[in-house]
């Protein structure tokens, strides 16, 4: 060993970062310009491919896909539900309540004092049909397909 420089003499964990990175180069320069590259190249991979494993793990443990899947059926469920009952309900109510106006017009106005305030109830009882209609929208879906059976192993 009479021939080798101080620094591999020295064990690797004692090493400097500029001791190890010129050893790697000392080393890299011996092999063939293919296997050097094949090096480098599997290093490289490692080191991006365990984040990236690391989050397709994590996807799947976590069952993203699915929560992504079932938000945006949400979403379009309370679509579907808003236009029900934007066409359906609403045009219902404009017969059942004296006015002639859609659910969410309706308002109290209450004068006390000199001062006016406007309740508008008709608003909420409208997002409160929307809200009860979404629920039960979901309800049924999820009993005529058995949802609620998917994570049950038999």
């Amino acid at each position: 060993m009479a021939d080798a420089p101080p620094s591999e003499s020295k064990p690797l964990d004692q090493k400097t970062e500029a001791e190890l990175k010129r050893e790697a180069k000392a080393r890299l320069k011996r092999l063939s310009p293919l296997t050097a590259t094949q090096l480098v190249q599997e290093t490289v991979r490692d080191k991006v491919g365990q984040p990236a494993t690391g989050f397709i793990a994590f996807i799947h443990e976590r069952a993203i896909v699915g929560l992504a899947i079932g938000f945006v059926i949400g979403v379009q469920v309370q679509t579907v539900a808003k236009s029900f009952i934007t066409g359906f309900v609403n045009p219902l109510f404009t017969f059942l309540i004296p006015g002639n106006q859609v659910l969410s017009d309706h308002k109290w106005t209450w004068h006390i004092n000199g001062h006016t305030a406007d309740i508008g109830w008709g608003d909420l009882m409208y997002q409160l049909l929307d809200l009860f209609f979404l629920v039960f929208i979901i309800y049924l879906l999820v009993r005529i397909f058995k949802l609620d059976r998917l994570d049950k192993k038999s």
